[in-house]
């Protein structure tokens, strides 16, 4: 009878030990999940924008074929927009920051 109460003190030990490493387990999901929380979003962003390259890409090679010139307009018209953009939030940042201050 004292074989038997070793042995089930012992398989009660293994089981909260076993439960403990269960629930430092999830803890450490939950923590690996907030610190990759940015990655992910930025990895289904890149998914759903995939579709649209190709789209893009397919419209971009008819319009190379067709009319060059036309397609190197707008492309410098994008790369200006883009700047612009870029210019502009730099420029509402540091408005913001300076107001923060």
């Amino acid at each position: 009878m004292g074989q038997h109460n070793k042995r089930m003190a012992y398989i009660r030990m293994l089981l909260n030990r076993l439960q403990q490493l269960r629930r430092d387990l999830v803890l450490e999901k939950r923590a690996l999940l907030i610190e990759t929380a940015t990655y992910d979003r930025l990895w289904f962003i890149l998914r759903k924008i995939n579709s649209y390259f190709k789209i893009i890409s397919s419209i971009l090679a008819i319009f190379s074929v067709r009319g060059s010139n036309m397609l190197i307009r707008f492309l410098k018209r994008i790369i200006y927009i883009w700047r612009i953009w870029g210019m502009v939030r730099s420029t509402y940042n540091s408005f913001l920051a300076e107001a923060n201050r």
